[in-house]
């Protein structure tokens, strides 16, 4: 069986906004569970936007897409819009890509913005994101990166 049940009886900081999932099942029955949550996942959120980009089509609507930085994944080098190894850091930015992708075969007048975390510390913080750096930082009194 399966038992969904809210975050905030394993923590009770961040649980709010999690659901913990618990499997009573063979290793390969989760497996597949997993792969099924994840199927589901990338076809909802990429259907949606697919109807977003029809419905634009239709009205002939213009497009702002917005994306994420978090296609760029982590690399050595500076990125931009131009770069051409993309590495994406999570199922989150693979989506983004995917959209990213599917707009150039699209006839849309679109464009993209690849957005950071812009603003407040976020659940889960990932410290290479630069507003997260800089509220990490800015507590333990370390010098502010530029």
């Amino acid at each position: 069986g399966v038992a969904i049940t809210p975050g905030i009886d394993f923590d009770p900081i961040n649980g709010k906004s999690m659901i913990r999932i618990s499997y009573a099942r063979s290793t390969p029955e989760i497996l597949t569970g997993i792969e099924r949550i994840k199927k589901f996942m990338y076809e909802n959120n990429f259907g949606i936007f697919k109807k977003i980009c029809k419905f634009c089509k239709k009205k002939k609507s213009k497009l702002i897409h917005l994306s994420s930085t978090s296609v760029y994944g982590v690399q050595s080098n500076l990125v931009d819009e131009k770069c051409k190894v993309l590495k994406p850091q999570s199922p989150y930015a693979d989506i983004k890509l995917m959209e990213e992708n599917y707009l150039k075969t699209t006839k849309l007048d679109f464009v993209t913005l690849r957005l950071g975390t812009i603003t407040g510390i976020s659940t889960g913080m990932r410290f290479h994101t630069a507003v997260n750096k800089f509220c990490f930082n800015t507590v333990f009194k370390e010098s502010l990166p530029i």
